[in-house]
This record gives structure tokens, C-alpha cells and sequence, in this order.
């Protein structure tokens, strides 16, 4: 486990496309890229790490090894199980052709710092693809969609038909691309190394990236995401008991607008946060909405502060607190005017934790109780020395 005695006065560079996920007491990035001049994009360096204090909100930065970590990566999907950061595909930089997408899967080991390249052929390897979504179950990491590279033929009609379906886009003129969205749903198994393609029942979502995904449970719940022209809202669950599609779920009150790009993470075991997205008129959203899976019904959640983001990510801080980091904040498929963002902001659905509303007033009233700081346990002064003499509650 990762632990810091200091903090630096630096924060990470403007991202989008990167990789933030919940890690202890921490929110851990990766990757991702910065728009430059609205003319070319920069990838962030991949063997680095950048840890979120979510208590005394202040950020480290980590170097890593330098074997066997990725190339500059966006649209990866990032899962940590057992102190370890395992990345799986997304959209290289310094590659051509077909090699922009990949199916490949790394492994950092959060307490040595390490990267191993796990190059698998055992077991049928997935589409090599970016924007997906996935989560951890039973020791597996699962996934599910994508934008990226065809099946390939030597496929059998099983793995091709029946497990997975591909939806070519089309370009300009009508003309069809050689990529497109699939909805392949593939299980790695870290300790054997070995991808697996798991049978299910019930229809699945029809192909699609730039989704959200959220686990509640022994259920995940899929949201939006773009296929062809058009950017969804429509809402499915993946029973991973029984592993059964529930086919689109009919929810209650006013539903969000289709989008792509946003995030959905859970608050509790019965409601579920989302945030944020791409419009079908090319904008970011700003709203943020509220499922009650009890009773499946949506209501949107007004906000004092509305921050349009899209391509950003969220993670859950303290209980009932949404963090919100990186993004988009314009238009990403206008050069002039995508907009990037490398705040974080927290959005909350519980008042925030007596320890943190007491830090909070030692901090703030420091001028008067700084003497008795001592007296409070270890653990506590730590915290205190780390905040120093501002309060950034």
C-alpha cells in the first residue's frame, strides 16, 4: 500500500481520455492527453502515477519503472485489484495503421512501482479497441464495448455471431470505415493470464463506446454511449450471477438526454450518480442526474456551480462525495474550442464526515488551537502538518 509523508506543490497537467480510479484513500491517473493549440494532441508520459488525497486534497506524483509500461494511451480502461493497476487497450500514440487500437493489457504493481506487459495468446484475445468500460468481479476483470478494429477472420462463427456484434461506421460520402463499435463482453482471469469469451443470456446492449458503467453489487448497469450518429440513453443490467442481459430497462420520470463521454458511479447500493457527457449537438453537458434503483426512477439533481464536462472521470471519495477530475469542457470535435480542464471538484449527496468538518475548523481557527494540536492523536497531527495553514476543505 502507498503511503506519502509529503505532498507536492504541483498538480497534473491538463488531460482528457485518462484514467482516474479509486485506490485506498486516494484517487489514482494515468495517462490520457492534452490538446494542443487546438492543432495537435500530447499524450502524458504512461510511466508516471498521480495520487489524489481525497482527506487533505493535495496531489504526489510517482515515477515508474521504465520497461514494459504502455505508450501514450487514451481511451484505456484502468481497473486496480490487489494493489495492482492493470490498463487495457485504448488509442496509442507514435503507432500507424491498425496498431492505434489495442487488445494489449499491462500491469502496475502499486507497491513496487513495476509494469509487466502481460502479452496473452492464451485464450481468444478481445478487439483491439479504445473508449470501453469494465469492472472487477470475483477476481476477474470484465469489459465490455468499444470503438475500434473489426473482429478478425480467422474468428471462428461462434466468437464472431454469437458473442459479439461489430457495427461499421460511415464516413463521409456514405463510404464505410474500417472501424466501428462493438459489443463484446470478455473476462481476464490475472492469475492464469487467460482471456476468456463467457456465455450469457438475454439480448445485450447493441454495440457502442464512450458509455458508463457502474457495479452495485453483483450487478452492473450500462448507460448511453454512441453508435453511428446517434448518442443513447437507454439503460441496461448484466446480472454476473447468472450472467443475464436484462435487455433496455424502463425507468420512471424524466430520463437524461443521450449522450457519450459521461460518467456513472454508485453512491450506495441503490443509487447511482450521473454526470456530465456529449450531446448530440456537440456540447458538453453540465447536468448531473440521480437513479433510484429501488423503484428506477431518475431526477435530476440541480447544482449551485454547474461545470460542463465531458471524456472526465469520477470516483467516489467519502461516502456520498463524487469527484469529479480532468475533461473536456467544449465542443472535442471542434480544434478551435474542445476547452480542458485539470481541476477536481466534488459534487455531494451526504453532509461531509465529522472528521472532516473538525479538520476543517482546526484549520480554518488555526491561530487559537494550534498549540493543542499535540494532544490530538499521531494519526491526526499528520494530517493537520499535511493541510499546513490554509484551509482546502
Amino acid at each position: 500500500m502507498i503511503e506519502f509523508d509529503d505532498y507536492e506543490n504541483i498538480e497534473p497537467l491538463l488531460r482528457s481520455g485518462h484514467v482516474a480510479i479509486k485506490y485506498d484513500k486516494y484517487m489514482l491517473v494515468w495517462g490520457g492527453y492534452v490538446d494542443v493549440n487546438g492543432i495537435d494532441s500530447r499524450y502524458h508520459s504512461t510511466d508516471e502515477i498521480w495520487l489524489y488525497d481525497r482527506l487533505v486534497e493535495k496531489w504526489s506524483h510517482l515515477k515508474t519503472s521504465k520497461t514494459d509500461f504502455p505508450i501514450g494511451t487514451s481511451g484505456a480502461c484502468g481497473l486496480v485489484h490487489e494493489d495492482k493497476l492493470y490498463v487495457f487497450g485504448g488509442f496509442r500514440s507514435s503507432v500507424t495503421n491498425d496498431q492505434h487500437y489495442s487488445n494489449e493489457i499491462h500491469c502496475l504493481d502499486l507497491v513496487k512501482l513495476t509494469w509487466q506487459n502481460y502479452d496473452c495468446n492464451v485464450g481468444q484475445r478481445p478487439i483491439a479497441c479504445d473508449k470501453m468500460v469494465g469492472w472487477v468481479h470475483n477476481d476477474k476483470l470484465h469489459y465490455f464495448g468499444g470503438f475500434g478494429l473489426p473482429p478478425k477472420t480467422s474468428w471462428s462463427v461462434t466468437a464472431q455471431k454469437s458473442q459479439c456484434q461489430f457495427c461499421y461506421d460511415v464516413i463521409a460520402d456514405g463510404m464505410v470505415s474500417r472501424y466501428g463499435w462493438n459489443n463484446q463482453l470478455v473476462v481476464f482471469d490475472p492469475r492464469s493470464q487467460k482471456w476468456k469469451w463467457p456465455s450469457f443470456k438475454g439480448p445485450p446492449p447493441i454495440p457502442r463506446a464512450a458509455h458508463a458503467a457502474a457495479k452495485v453489487g453483483n450487478k452492473v448497469y450500462i448507460f448511453g454511449g454512441r453508435n453511428l450518429t446517434v448518442r443513447m440513453n437507454d439503460f441496461h443490467c448484466l446480472d454476473l450471477e447468472t450472467m443475464t442481459w436484462s435487455g433496455r430497462l424502463e425507468v420512471k420520470g424524466c430520463v437524461p438526454s443521450g449522450r457519450s463521454w459521461h460518467s456513472l458511479v454508485p453512491i450506495s447500493d441503490n443509487h447511482l450518480v450521473l454526470y456530465g457527457g456529449f450531446s448530440q449537438q456537440h456540447e458538453a453537458f453540465s447536468d448531473c442526474w440521480l437513479l433510484n434503483l429501488d423503484n428506477m426512477s431518475w431526477c435530476s439533481v440541480p447544482l449551485q456551480y454547474p461545470q460542463p464536462r465531458m471524456w472526465h472521470t469520477a470516483c467516489i471519495g467519502d461516502p456520498g462525495e463524487v469527484l469529479i477530475f480532468g475533461g473536456c469542457t467544449g465542443n472535442i470535435l471542434n480544434p478551435r474550442n474542445p476547452g480542458q480542464a485539470e481541476d477536481v471538484f466534488a459534487l455531494w449527496f451526504a453532509p461531509k464526515s465529522l472528521l472532516r468538518l473538525c479538520l476543517d475548523a482546526l484549520v480554518r481557527d488555526n491561530t487559537g488551537l494550534e498549540r493543542l494540536w499535540s494532544q490530538l492523536p499521531q494519526s491526526l497531527q499528520d494530517i493537520l502538518f499535511k493541510l499546513g495553514n490554509q484551509c482546502v476543505f
